[in-house]
């Protein structure tokens, strides 16, 4: 029924537009005076274009948490990971690490090393050293490489030796704490050389190496999927700051998943913190601090601020909430770091 009265009226729309708007264009009145008409029209069409466009889309249409839950900061996220200085795009080598890839100084020393999730949480880091003031930071990152040595990645020729120089780094600088994140939901086939990786590490002078475990990937961006609920709510309620992440994870629903080089999120934590373990090294979980029986945090309970630029990287508000939750487990810094 409802198609049928779109339809009729698309049929009146149509006419009325050629009987009153095209023929009166086409065939009468002053050729001169139309055009002139039509530019002005035209004119006028661009600059409520540009007004809009200037204006961010004009966001204060949608609730303040609406907002903020959907806000999107690309040169902010490049600033915060330190694109193309200490994080390495496709294409590129370890001769591409910048000097003030190291902290300066002499207190303890703390590396983050994996790939571009890893590279996302340096804004966590990044405040967390400058609060504390009791250690420094290093900071060895590339895109689609997990910190996995000896092994090729996903269509990343240039892992292997990247992964290599930052095990020289390590051998160089002995780091107190190595770190190594990943997106290892990707990296099924590589994760049997982690614990390998990781007493490699121990041999080249790092006094203690962690593992955080994977993190989430959606299937679509958190802020879209919150977007297209507000909207398609007749209440227009502000969703909660969780989502249904059995629903909404990437590779959540196995059934439809056939490719086997992928697990569950929950599934690869397992296989990671055993392998971790295994290797004397220590796990540290993000799923427990991003996630309960209500769902997954997207965004910042208060605030409302967005945690996610995408389906799969923090941006720096999602990574300094989450560095700062996991603190107690790190142990970072200070003597306790040093002496161990």
């Amino acid at each position: 029924m409802s198609r049928s009265v779109l339809l009729g009226a698309s049929v009146v729309l149509a006419y009325l537009t050629y009987r009153f708007v095209e023929r009166p264009l086409r065939f009468g009145g002053n050729p001169r005076l139309k055009a002139w008409g039509l530019a002005g029209v035209m004119l006028v069409i661009a600059i409520v274009a540009a007004m809009i466009y200037k204006a961010d889309g004009a966001p204060g249409r949608y609730p303040e948490v609406i907002q903020q839950a959907t806000r999107y900061d690309l040169n902010g996220f490049h600033a915060g990971m330190r694109w193309k200085t200490c994080f390495l795009e496709f294409g590129e080598g370890p001769t591409e690490f910048s000097p003030e890839c190291v902290d300066g100084g002499t207190k303890p020393l703390v590396m983050l090393w994996g790939d571009s999730t890893a590279a996302a949480l340096q804004p966590g880091f990044r405040k967390l050293a400058d609060e504390r003031g009791d250690f420094r930071l290093a900071q060895f990152t590339s895109s689609a490489c997990p910190p996995i040595l000896d092994r090729p990645a996903l269509d990343r020729p240039g892992c292997m030796p990247t992964n290599s120089q930052t095990l020289a780094k390590v051998r160089e600088l002995k780091p107190s704490v190595v770190v190594l994140a990943a997106g290892w939901q990707l990296y099924r086939g590589n994760a049997d050389g982690l614990a390998e990786t990781v007493t490699k590490i121990k041999a080249a002078g790092a006094k203690r190496v962690v593992v955080l475990g994977p993190g989430l990937i959606w299937n679509y961006p958190p802020s879209r999927i919150v977007l297209r609920r507000w909207r398609l709510d007749p209440s227009h309620a502000v969703p909660t700051p969780r989502l249904d992440y059995a629903k909404y994870g990437a590779y959540e629903q196995l059934e439809d998943f056939r490719d086997d080089r992928y697990l569950r999120s929950d599934q690869m934590e397992v296989r990671i913190r055993t392998l971790t373990e295994g290797a004397g090294a220590q796990f540290v979980s993000l799923l427990a601090k991003l996630c309960n029986s209500e769902g997954c945090l997207m965004r910042a309970p208060d605030s409302g601020f967005s945690f996610f630029l995408d389906t799969a990287h923090l941006n720096p508000n999602g990574a300094e909430y989450l560095v700062h939750a996991i603190e107690p487990r790190l142990n970072l810094g200070g003597a306790a770091a040093a002496d161990e």
